[in-house]
């Protein structure tokens, strides 16, 4: 992430502080404020509102490598840009010569002020640079505008790659369950010292891991979108508990002992929230502590959720690396196999028959 705009509390500022409409490269590192009024913290409160969109240097100096410009001002505070971050942004990106290079028809500076973020709506790539030329280039894909400020979150491409490809090798790649997640083992030990012995009455199914984006018209990942902001996170098929049908579109995310591109090791997986959604009962879903589902819900600047269940029963969602939340491995039994007693509770298992 690159912070772009940050916040300073006029009461840290010394007693009097200089502003001035337009700035003066002096071609050695410095800039000079132009036009510049000095005023005193008191002053600020009555007049703060005629500093906005103005230059300073954080303090009665008139000279300065690193000149602020604000775009947002209150009585006690304002928000900045550093005029050295006003990089090229833009629309397209070419790459020739080992070289990338922002669209030169699009790429514009970031336009400080009331319109910044919504610059970025549609000119999701920089270099970080004023001169839109880079050897690797930067995507960005969400903008995090809080009262400290703004935060800029990317990704970086090389080798040529745009976000589409980026995408598709994050998502759809045959490779891309090649490492193991701590979840993914740790279900597999627990099966291989429970439920080996009962291999014989469980069945080889698909446990789903939905990847598809259910917002891809719209969220930030697509740059093609019309109606793509910086604000519209990626939310994944499961984010519609029980809406969708249970299907599984990728086959990079249909894990099985059979799928050579998304491997089990054992006929074990975890349910999904769909699937939890369906079961409609929350004591057969309750265990009595939060617990994770197999499924994605959002991507959210650089923070996962994932559907959980509460120690209610109650399905939601999870931040995924938040907590030590537990685990309920989940298999599918023979067709044949005779049921006998339970629940399904954590209280009343349910008993099948066996030889």
């Amino acid at each position: 992430s690159n912070e772009s705009l940050k916040l300073v509390d006029i009461k840290e500022i010394t007693e009097s502080i200089s502003f001035g409409n337009s700035i003066t490269d002096n071609n050695d590192g410095t800039y000079t404020i132009n036009n510049a009024t000095t005023l005193t913290k008191s002053e600020w409160k009555t007049n703060y509102r005629s500093y906005k969109n103005m230059y300073t240097c954080g303090s009665t100096s008139q000279v300065c490598a690193n000149p602020q410009y604000t775009t947002y001002v209150t009585s006690t505070n304002y928000r900045y840009t550093l005029v050295t971050n006003n990089f090229k942004y833009s629309v397209g990106i070419e790459y020739e010569n080992n070289k990338y290079k922002l669209n030169n028809e699009n790429a514009t500076f970031w336009i400080i002020g009331s319109e910044e973020l919504n610059t970025l709506n549609t000119h999701h790539y920089t270099c970080f640079n004023t001169t839109g030329e880079c050897q690797s280039v930067y995507y960005i894909y969400f903008v995090n505008n809080s009262g400290d400020g703004v935060t800029i979150y990317y990704i970086n491409l090389k080798n040529g790659k745009d976000i589409e490809t980026a995408v598709n090798d994050m998502l759809y790649n045959n490779n891309v369950n090649k490492n193991n997640s701590t979840i993914k083992t740790g279900v597999e030990a627990w099966y291989q010292k429970m439920m080996l012995d009962y291999d014989g009455y469980i069945e080889d199914t698909i446990y789903c891991n939905d990847r598809t984006q259910s917002n891809y018209d719209i969220n930030t990942w697509n740059p093609n979108s019309p109606g793509t902001n910086h604000f519209m996170v990626l939310n994944w098929n499961s984010y519609y508990f029980g809406i969708d049908p249970l299907v599984c579109e990728n086959t990079t995310d249909r894990f099985s002992t059979e799928n050579e591109i998304a491997k089990l090791k054992y006929k074990v997986g975890l349910i999904t929230t769909k699937e939890m959604y369906l079961l409609n009962n929350n004591n057969a879903r309750k265990t009595g502590q939060k617990y994770l589902t197999m499924n994605s819900y959002e991507f959210n600047n650089k923070k996962a959720l994932t559907g959980g269940i509460y120690d209610t029963g109650m399905i939601d969602t999870i931040g995924a690396a938040d907590w030590p939340y537990g685990l309920r491995p989940v298999i599918s039994l023979k067709p044949g196999t005779l049921y006998t007693s339970g629940n399904g509770s954590m209280e009343t298992p349910y008993i099948i028959e066996t030889n």
